[in-house]
């Protein structure tokens, strides 16, 4: 975050001298021309509308905002809606025209350039010079994304445009006392006379984790990953504005994540049940080996006895070495395996392991159990009734207590610490399927790397301290300098 200079602090631009006897006046200066720019939108939004809506009629701006809203709101309640005024409106204006819809979907006369265009050449001699400009402005920047790289509550934001690469400075009142760091914003950014300003901005703040998709999005629409220059996004309006609602709509209701295991299997609780022909301890001698990193004795010693110091029931973890996800881990457990009595229970979270638990007890077990049953349970179901469950006023005391004690979060924290220095290693999706160490090492990749260490630092805000990533350690372990390197190697113009 950047703070603002007192008048009597040093002067940021480091001349020495006092802020009010050096820089304040040009920021006096500055917003002075920021006013009238606004004065100038406010008078020009409204009439621009007008001309269109007299030109072409309601017809015109139905077909654009059903194209906006993919036709999700009627035209008689878009006014309501949080996006009508601030967003579509200027994308109205300054983009659709009757190349955006589909030509069996135009009318007859409806304009092949933007309102606001229209609007310029027939009315250019009746408009003052800083109107002109900011039509002319207005009409050559595209609606695009930008990742907030710095902000000053209440004058300014930094922000870098992820389609086209080009930084800016935009004054903005409002917004910047909400937009942080590493959020990202649907704007387009029009500068008159050094100064920069918002229009047309989405009403949803971005947080980081679509970052990566939005680099998808781009590289989609050009070979070999590069920026596009700002002609393209301008004729890529509409596909932009899709983005945005796909990403609105993940943000208003969040899809489940396909959820799988440490195999890649979908997750899918599963029990599957036998009947034993044997003693519970020959079948725990049998099945013990399944057991990779316990001891059988530690196990014997949690089972239950009969009187005469029998085994009637006991516990085996069903368990493998190593990972193949997470290099760290030194066993996965795979299941549990319940033995009590004549029956046996395998407790699996997919479909994939049960089949394969069924295999190793007919090798190990042989005539001496035999398979009853399978049952599998959605996770939605699984989730619903974990939902619907309510922990004790003892379990939630236990669990709490478990979290305050020192060895747990030392172990807690260690496990995270082996935990991201093997991610340094892994190859991962987001980035392409390099490793991290890869990724850091070419212009793409380092900007793939950023977005996913900025959603990184993004969700360790409600993430237990002990299992945050030491992001400053890893950047250093990569070779990162500063917050933002990735602006370094891929830097388009400024503005």
């Amino acid at each position: 975050m950047v703070t603002m200079p007192g008048r009597n602090d040093p002067c940021p631009c480091g001349s020495g001298r006092k802020y009010k006897q050096c820089c304040l006046q040009a920021a006096a200066e500055i917003d002075i021309r920021w006013r009238r720019l606004r004065e100038a939108e406010g008078e020009l939004v409204p009439d621009v509308l007008k001309f269109a809506l007299e030109r072409w009629g309601e017809p015109y701006i139905d077909a654009a905002w059903g194209l906006f809203s993919d036709g999700a709101v009627p035209l008689a309640d878009a006014p309501n809606d949080r996006e009508f005024h601030a967003t579509f409106i200027p994308w109205f204006l300054f983009d659709f025209c009757a190349g955006s819809v589909k030509r069996r979907s135009r009318r007859r006369g409806w304009p092949v350039r933007p309102a606001a265009q229209e609007y310029l050449d027939e009315r250019r001699p009746e408009l003052h010079d800083l109107q002109i400009r900011y039509l002319e402005a207005a009409l050559s920047r595209p609606l695009s994304f930008f990742v907030v790289t710095a902000a000053a509550p209440g004058h300014s934001v930094d922000m870098r445009d992820v389609l086209t690469g080009r930084t800016c400075r935009v004054i903005e009142r409002s917004a910047s006392n909400t937009l942080v760091p590493s959020a990202l914003m649907l704007a387009r950014v029009l500068s008159v006379d050094d100064v920069s300003i918002m229009l047309g901005a989405g009403a949803w703040m971005i947080p980081p984790v679509f970052h990566n998709p939005i680099i998808t999005f781009r590289d989609s629409c050009v070979r070999g990953g590069t920026p596009l220059d700002e002609q393209t996004v301008r004729s890529l309006h509409v596909d932009v504005v899709r983005h945005y609602r796909d990403i609105v709509e993940e943000l208003m209701n969040p899809r489940m994540p396909a959820l799988v295991n440490t195999d890649g299997d979908p997750i899918a609780p599963t029990t599957v049940e036998f009947e034993l022909r044997c003693t519970p301890r020959e079948a725990f001698d049998r099945l013990a080996p399944l057991a990779y990193g316990y001891d059988s004795d530690d196990l014997l010693d949690d089972a239950t006895m009969d009187r005469a110091g029998h085994v009637t029931a006991v516990s085996v973890p069903w368990a493998v070495a190593g990972n193949k996800m997470h290099r760290d881990w030194e066993n996965t457990s795979l299941g549990t395996i319940e033995i009590d009595g004549q029956r046996m229970t395998v407790s699996v979270n997919s479909e994939q392991r049960a089949r394969k638990i069924r295999g190793l007890m007919a090798k190990r077990l042989g005539d001496a159990a035999s398979f009853t049953r399978q049952q599998v349970e959605s996770i939605e179901a699984l989730l619903d009734k974990e939902k619907k469950r309510k922990p004790s006023r003892r379990e939630l005391a236990q669990n709490e207590a478990l979290q305050t004690r020192p060895e747990v979060r030392e172990m807690m924290r260690a496990q995270s610490e082996r935990h991201w220095a093997a991610w340094l290693d892994e190859k991962v999706p987001a980035l392409g399927n390099l490793t991290p160490r890869e990724a850091a090492k070419t212009p793409a990749g380092l900007e793939r790397l950023e977005a996913l260490l900025a959603e990184f630092a993004w969700r360790a805000k409600t993430t237990p301290s002990e299992q945050r990533p030491d992001i400053t350690a890893l950047r250093a372990t990569l070779g990162l300098d500063g917050p933002f390197a990735a602006d370094a190697t891929r830097r388009g113009p400024s503005a």
